[in-house]
């Protein structure tokens, strides 16, 4: 929920932490969604940080929330936003695509950065789909860790190479090495 500090003419939003597949995550939340996951340090100081990482990204504050939004746990571990609200609000409208047509990729499935671009209508656009996924607010819940690269390689992920293969394993994902096993192909 989204509560106005009259004083200060400044928005806040809320924020849990929450056990995720692969670790702790802060998730933030405001009235239009869903806002941020980012791993979550166990210290004041990591939330301190977090509050103030928050603030200088999206202009509003966040502070502890009661408890989590409803669906929040089954999206975390699903690796999927249905049911779920998002705010993509500061993305540009190529970045919401890519996002939302990632959103869509199965448990358990992969598909390379070519077919992202391709997806979105613009085939000749892997590594602006790639920056697009690199930029993504709520890894986990929009599952980017289900893009690899054409090869088969695993490719970069925003929370940690190790992490995006600790997901897909996860997942049942086979990995050999740095790169998926078979990759799917849609």
């Amino acid at each position: 929920m989204v509560v106005a500090i009259e004083a200060l003419g400044v928005e806040t939003d809320e924020y849990v932490v929450v056990e995720g597949p692969v670790g702790p995550l802060f998730v933030a939340f405001g009235d239009r969604g869903l806002t941020r996951v980012a791993p979550a340090g166990t210290t004041d100081l990591a939330r301190a940080d977090f509050e103030r990482q928050y603030e200088l990204r999206l202009g509003r504050r966040a502070r502890p929330a009661a408890g989590p939004p409803p669906g929040l746990m089954a999206a975390l571990h699903n690796g999927s936003p249905r049911g779920l609200a998002v705010d993509l609000g500061g993305l540009s409208a190529f970045g919401r695509a890519v996002l939302m047509v990632t959103a869509e990729i199965p448990f358990g499935q992969v598909r390379p950065y070519a077919w992202v671009a391709e997806q979105v209508g613009r085939p000749g656009a892997v590594r602006a789909a790639g920056s697009a996924l690199a930029r993504n607010p709520l890894p986990v819940v929009i599952p980017c860790h289900r893009v690899v690269r054409s090869d088969g390689r695993v490719g970069d992920y925003a929370l940690g190479a190790e992490c995006k293969r600790a997901l897909l394993q996860r997942e049942g994902v086979e990995l050999d090495g740095g790169a998926v096993r078979a990759p799917a192909r849609p």
